[in-house]
């Protein structure tokens, strides 16, 4: 996926190669990356307020997949 497909407040989840799967919520979009807030203590209906990590859209799925 592109940057361009996501849009602030989709719900993702990050697929790294190694590790586990991590829930988060899309809090802006640039030109090549997506920053995601991914800690917020499950306290997801006030994600803008947390800090975002930027991240390549390349390994994120749109919608919360276990």
């Amino acid at each position: 996926m592109k940057a361009s497909d996501f849009r602030e407040g989709d719900q993702v989840t990050y697929t790294p190669k190694f590790g586990a799967p991590e829930k988060g919520m899309v809090k802006s979009v640039s030109e090549s990356y997506v920053f995601v807030v991914y800690k917020c203590d499950n306290d997801w209906p006030r994600f803008r307020q947390f800090t975002a990590a930027s991240t390549n859209p390349s390994d994120l799925i749109l919608g919360w997949h276990e």
